[in-house]
């Protein structure tokens, strides 16, 4: 498990969360994709369907 020191992701993932009404581990789970240039995702949760930018692997 990877803990961040840097705050600004958690503030960016709950200012997520409160807009797009999914869970807070999701949208942390996209901010740290974006910040490490990650562009695809193995997951069964539909809740990534919402970032346009992020490809889901099934």
């Amino acid at each position: 498990m990877i803990i961040y020191k840097d705050m600004s992701y958690y503030e960016k993932a709950l200012e997520y969360t409160l807009t797009n009404n999914i869970s807070f581990f999701d949208n942390l789970s996209y901010i740290v994709m974006k910040n490490n240039d990650i562009e695809q995702i193995a997951s069964f949760d539909n809740d990534f369907h919402i970032f346009e930018d992020i490809e889901i692997i099934k």
